[in-house]
């Protein structure tokens, strides 16, 4: 049998139980994608929003009308529109300055 002095004993790694998982119990079960969305897209930033600008870049809007670079970036149509129709599942038209739109609820918030 080994002996091991009092300060080695000390130093010794105590034995740590693991958990053991149960039979049966794996947790709720997963919901669809999509169980607990709200209908539709949230907290996205329109561009200009994520506050990157400085003053230099507000003059020289002011002055010339030139935007920051990469001020515009999520204004692409192509993608704006191929993105809109893969989160709401259909064509989404896009809105463009100047137009007059008319807003109805979506069908299941309908009286």
């Amino acid at each position: 049998m080994l002996a091991f002095s009092a300060s080695a004993r000390a130093q010794l790694p105590l034995p740590v139980p693991l958990p053991v998982p149960l039979p049966g119990g794996g947790g709720p079960a997963a919901q669809p994608y999509g169980a607990n969305d709200g209908g539709g897209f949230r907290n996205i930033l329109p561009p200009g929003e994520n506050g990157f600008d400085n003053a230099a870049q507000l003059a020289a809007f002011e002055a010339t009308g030139t935007r920051p670079a990469h001020f515009s970036d999520q204004l692409d149509s192509a993608w704006v529109g191929t993105e809109g129709e893969r989160g709401f599942g259909g064509p989404v038209e896009l809105a463009v300055e100047g137009a007059a739109y008319e807003l109805q609820s979506p069908p299941h918030l309908a009286d």
